[in-house]
């Protein structure tokens, strides 16, 4: 799974994303959703508004106590995140100048990251309580099962090279969720050289139907985020496509043929991956040997922002918390 994440991730490198301007910003809403049997070639933009609604609907799973109360409230997350993969996660995005505010409404949280205080803040909704930690504050990795958290150990550079080629291809233009878009699917094969010479395959077939908005994101980078199943994955990839967005890594390098992608906000993007350990591409027959999961990821009410919107500030009938 993290392999696939960091593929998602590099993907993005397409997108052309800019870090956010000092006034006007971005907003809109995401779905993020795997598609398990999916195939990219056929997929097309559904009806965003009904997505919504499943998506962003709150889980309705109270907790119990006691031993069985224990084991109930694992089926339930269980159920939860199982849900989760088939309805999407749903989630209201907002960037401008050096903040960033996240709401996920099935969860009913969210998070305003602020760059320059260096801060995150969490919000819970439903209850009108958040709390703050800092971004400079060391990273733990899951606590033990003493309850005790330890240092995570910090990433570090195995030495292993990428070199990614693409094939873009134009669809033309499209209305998707009621919006001009205009459409591609690009061919994109990833070989990964370790130091020591063995090297790995990997391939990903992507649909785009992009708007007129350039993507922005932070410029600064965030702290480590855990939380169960397709939630921590989602957050991981975030994380790796601000890294990427900033094409500072002189571990990657890019190739493409075929029309230039327009750099913008997709309203729809499908992405199918293959190859890599455990798969193998057949030399006839396309797609055969391909892995056939793929996330899809949806956006409308794509609209500007200013940095000194109210949303990136707490609410004032909202009650202060110590940190979990």
């Amino acid at each position: 799974m993290k392999r696939t994440l960091f593929l998602f991730a590099v993907s993005a490198l397409l997108c052309g994303a800019l870090p956010a301007a000092a006034d006007t910003g971005q907003a809109y809403d995401q779905i993020t959703k795997f598609a398990p049997n999916g195939d990219v070639a056929t997929l097309e933009p559904g009806d965003f508004t009904a997505d919504w609604q499943a998506a962003s609907a709150p889980a309705a799973h109270p907790k119990s106590g006691g031993m069985l109360g224990m084991m109930r409230n694992a089926m339930n997350q269980a159920q939860g995140a199982m849900a989760m993969m088939q309805s999407g996660l749903a989630e209201s995005r907002f960037v401008a100048g050096s903040k960033e505010r996240i709401d996920s409404p099935a969860q009913q949280t969210a998070t305003i990251t602020d760059c320059g205080a260096r801060t995150v803040t969490h919000l819970d909704l439903k209850a009108k309580t958040y709390y703050v930690v800092s971004l400079d504050q060391p990273q733990t990795s899951t606590p033990s099962r003493g309850g005790h958290a330890a240092p995570g150990a910090a990433p570090t550079d195995d030495g292993s090279k990428t070199s990614m080629t693409i094939v873009n291809t134009a669809l033309g233009p499209k209305t998707v969720f009621g919006n001009s878009a205009a459409g591609f699917t690009s061919e994109i094969t990833m070989v990964t050289t370790k130091a020591d010479g063995e090297t790995n395959t990997a391939k990903i077939d992507r649909k785009l139907y992009a708007s007129s908005s350039r993507l922005l994101v932070l410029s600064c980078p965030l702290p480590g985020q855990n939380g169960p199943g397709m939630l921590s994955s989602v957050n991981r990839y975030e994380e790796l496509q601000r890294l990427i967005a900033a094409r500072k890594d002189p571990r990657f390098t890019v190739s493409s043929s075929g029309p230039a992608l327009p750099g913008t906000l997709g309203y729809f993007e499908a992405l199918q991956f293959g190859g890599g350990e455990g798969a193998t591409d057949s030399s006839e027959g396309g797609h055969q040997g391909r892995g056939k999961a793929v996330v899809v990821i949806e956006r409308d009410h794509i609209r500007s922002i200013d940095a000194a919107d109210p949303v990136f500030s707490v609410p004032a009938d909202f009650t202060k918390v110590d940190a979990p």
